[in-house]
Order: structure tokens, then sequence, then C-alpha cells
């Protein structure tokens, strides 16, 4: 199998990379402008290139059997999206040009109201509440317009979460924990549908291995369980414990602030897929605090 991967030096895209290096079947190539990417080993066999020379040579995408574009500004500023944008639509028209087998577009649950009730699926109604949220569908709309006679698919994709991703929740309140402070929870109701990144990248590689002629042109992609902050702050505490010796108290206060609701159903997905979440809030949430103590010794 021969996969174009856009967005290659990007959280998910890293995390792909690396379970993608060690199989025989699969030849790659990486899609990034990021330099620190070409020394780094995940790209051991891969083929590093840069975005404007993909779209400057359409060619390269000739015969791919998948374009899996996880290429998406994280900034919200109108420039970074306009950027962003402008890359898509060149990219989606190049893989139409190419011929290229098929394309996995990786949307976001940004796309549905951020304070729903029930879990988001394929059949619930779009609410673009956020600059995000309208640049996202209309990368989906753009692959539909260009890639209309390719299988293709958008996969709505939850929050992610794991090392290195220090602007979640969960990274956050593990560095307060480690350097010893208490956890201050202003509990106003949220729930976060957190998706851990390695059970990201395995479903788009169960994607890309399954019959691409089924896929319909939309998934849910996310976790079976939605985490409150004291939910979250009961994680990270017991697992600094259990990994550090450090003890950490929690102050839980009922906060009127918005809430933030983002559960996802996945069952669609896992049928037509056989896809099946492996990784528990716990066992995330132990790797992000070994891997933010290692920091902290660092900075010590």
């Amino acid at each position: 199998m021969r996969v174009i991967l856009t967005g290659a030096g990007g959280f998910l895209g890293t995390e792909v990379l690396r379970q993608l290096k060690d199989r025989q079947d699969v030849t790659v190539i990486a899609v990034s402008s990021k330099p620190s990417l070409a020394a780094s080993e995940e790209l051991e066999g891969i083929t590093l290139v840069a975005p404007d020379r993909l779209l400057g040579e359409p060619t390269l995408m000739r015969d791919a059997d998948v374009l899996l574009n996880c290429a998406f500004p994280r900034g919200a500023d109108g420039e970074s999206l306009a950027s962003g944008m402008k890359f898509l639509d060149g990219l989606f028209s190049g893989a139409a040009q190419a011929d290229v087998r098929a394309v996995v577009n990786v949307s976001s649950q940004s796309v549905y109201s951020q304070h729903r009730v029930e879990p988001a699926d394929e059949q619930t109604p779009l609410c673009l509440e956020s600059k995000y949220a309208v640049a996202k569908y209309a990368s989906e709309l753009m692959l539909g317009a260009h890639c209309s006679d390719i299988p293709h698919t958008n996969i709505r994709m939850a929050s992610l979460i794991g090392p290195g991703f220090d602007e979640r929740v969960v990274n956050k309140m593990a560095r307060k924990a480690l350097l010893g402070d208490d956890l201050a929870v202003a509990e106003n109701g949220s729930r976060f549908g957190f998706l851990d990144v390695r059970d990201a990248a395995n479903a788009l590689l169960t994607l890309m291995g399954s019959d691409s002629a089924m896929w319909r042109r939309e998934y849910v992609l996310g976790s079976d369980d939605c985490y409150t902050l004291t939910c979250i702050a009961e994680a990270v505490i017991a697992s600094v414990s259990r990994t550090t010796g450090t003890s950490c108290r929690m102050t839980v206060r009922e906060s009127d602030a918005p809430s933030v609701r983002s559960p996802c159903c996945s069952d669609a997905f896992s049928q037509d897929t056989g896809w099946v979440q492996q990784y528990p809030l716990s066992e995330t949430v132990d790797r992000i605090v070994k891997s933010v103590a290692e920091g902290v010794r660092e900075d010590a």
C-alpha cells in the first residue's frame, strides 16, 4: 500500500508515522513543513516532501492507494486558516488529477455543538460555533467537490490527548501536580470526550486497510467515555502518586463558566472497520504523567 501522509509533523501525524514505519507492506511519503522532522528516527525508510513541492508536483501522488490528510493549522487566526484552506484546495485538486485511489480527511467533532448532551454521531445536525469549525467543515466540502469520483471520507475526530500536547487540560494538570501544587477544579459540568492519540492513529490505519468502496462520507471517531474536570483531576492525582510517589490534593468548587460537552459515538466507524478502542483514560494519563515528569526533571 502506497500512502501519502500530510501533516506528518503534527501531533496525530507523528503517531501515524510511528505506527506505519515498521509495516513492511506500506510505502509512505510524509508531507511536512517542519525541519525538525527531517532528523526524526520516525522517518527511517520514509520519503519526506515539503508541502509546496507536493502541490507543485502532483505526480508525486500518482498511484497512491490512500491520501491521508492530517494537515490543518492549529491556530485560529484568520491568516493561518486562509493559508491552510488554500493548501487543502490544492491538495484535493491534485489528488483528483493524480487519480489517487482513496482520500481520508481528518476533520473534527467541532463541527457539532460544543454544548451537546447526547454523543454526536453521523446523523447529529451540524452546528458551527467557531472559525475552526467553519474551516473544518469547509475542508469536507472541498474534498467532496474535488474528489467526487474517488472513494473518500471525513473523520470527525474527537479531541486527542497524549504526551507533548501540552495545551490540553490533562497535561496542564499533570505538570501542576508534579510541581507539588494542589489542583483547584472549577467544576462547571463540562464533559470531555478525549481520545488517546494512539487509538486515533490505529483507527486511521484500520480504516485504510478496509474496502474504500464501502466507506461512508463521514465518520465520527471518539472515545466510548466522557470525563468531567473532577474525573480528570482524580486520574492525574492517582497517576502522579503511582509513578512518582508525589502526593497532591484537589479542591473542587462549582463554577458558572460556560461548559463544554464533546461526547462522541463511534459505533458506525467500529461497525464498518472492526476498530476497537484500546486505551482507557488511566493508561493515557500515566503516559502523559511520565512524559511531563521527564520534562520537569530536565527543567530542574
